[in-house]
Order: C-alpha cells, then sequence, then structure tokens
C-alpha cells in the first residue's frame, strides 16, 4: 500500500529521489506510487521487503550510486 511504502522509505532513511534510483523508475513514478495515484507492481513491493528487512543488501549501492560513488 502507499502507506506501506511511505514507511519503508522512512525506514530506509531514503529521498523518494534515492529510493526511485535503486528501483531504476523514475522519480515521478515513484511519487505516483506513494500517492496511490498508481499500483504499486509486485517486484517493487519485493524489492522494498527485501531491503527494509534486509535479505537485499544491494540497496547499498544503488543508494551510493545515487550519491555518485562508485
Amino acid at each position: 500500500t502507499p502507506d506501506t511504502l511511505k514507511a519503508a522509505r522512512a525506514a530506509l532513511n531514503m529521498t523518494q529521489a534515492r529510493l526511485a534510483t535503486g528501483l531504476r523508475i523514475s522519480t515521478r513514478q515513484f511519487i505516483r506510487y506513494e500517492m496511490g495515484h498508481t499500483e504499486i507492481p509486485g517486484p517493487v513491493a519485493l524489492l522494498i521487503e527485501g531491503w527494509t528487512t534486509g535479505r537485499w543488501p544491494k540497496l547499498q549501492r544503488a543508494h551510493a550510486s545515487a550519491n555518485g560513488a562508485p
């Protein structure tokens, strides 16, 4: 749900733009998900769940790339 997505983003301490980059979607699309204008696709929900539970540590690389690090 949009509220779950917002809570996950807060738990990850990430901006919409950084998390969108990690998901390889536009910030605009991510905002649509958070506002409930567009249904959150299953793969996006699974990635968010994996990152928030620590199952998939690759978010750190995506986060570093968003900050300009290798």
